[in-house]
């Protein structure tokens, strides 16, 4: 920890870094909090980002057990996985990180190791759980929940009492009306309209929503 600050890095290394990174300086142009030490990424292929150097793989983790780490990688299935290394190895602590152009309601909980990006709306008892990205402008009414690992792209509209459940990952653009249920694992199409529930492991997209795919998540093969 330097001056009070909090020691951070960011697991890491494509486009969702690159925004994490933007959004702790978006943080601490606000007021000075995280000390942003690096990036870190199993690849050595990128060893430079956003001016920030590679310190390592997760292997740095643990020589460092005071710094704290956030799991900028936009697929549910690499931070269920990135996540399952860490805790087995680690004991490092996950941030959470909230744009400062963010509204949280009253009575909203966020998961540890979650990233809530610029313009986002969560108006009140929204519940995100761990690992949980809600990206630019997407908005999430009264009583909504997701479980661990859920992506939730640009521009989504979710309403009242939706459950999303596990490792699902919701396009851009997409509408989930309310009391709607999510499956697990399951991805959601840009620009879907969701007005039945999803089941679990599927592919749906249109106006109104309809499956075009049964899969296997990724994890299920680590």
């Amino acid at each position: 920890m330097k001056n009070n600050l909090v020691d951070l890095v960011i697991f890491g290394a494509g486009g969702h870094a690159r925004e994490m990174c933007d959004l702790v300086v978006a943080i601490n142009r606000l007021k000075p909090t995280y000390n942003l030490l690096g990036f870190l990424d199993q690849s050595t292929r990128v060893q430079t980002q956003c001016g920030l150097q590679r310190l390592g793989d997760h292997s740095w983790l643990c020589r460092h057990p005071d710094v704290r780490v956030v799991i900028a990688i936009g697929s549910t299935a690499a931070r269920y996985r990135i996540s399952k290394l860490l805790r087995s190895v680690c004991g490092n602590e996950f941030q959470t990180l909230i744009h400062p152009a963010a509204y949280i309601g009253a009575g909203c909980q966020i998961g540890a190791g979650s990233m809530i990006a610029a313009g986002v709306v969560l108006t009140c008892g929204v519940f995100l759980g761990e690992h949980t990205i809600v990206n630019v402008r997407a908005s999430l009414s009264h009583e909504a929940r997701t479980e661990n690992f859920v992506t939730i792209a640009p521009n989504v509209t979710i309403c009242g009492a939706v459950s999303i459940l596990e490792g699902s990952d919701v396009g851009a653009s997409a509408t989930i009306i309310q009391q709607r249920k999510i499956g697990r694992w399951s991805i959601v199409g840009a620009g879907a309209v969701i007005i039945s529930d999803v089941e679990d492991n599927v592919t749906v997209v249109g106006n109104p929503a309809r499956l075009i795919a049964k899969r296997e998540p990724d994890w299920q093969n680590t």
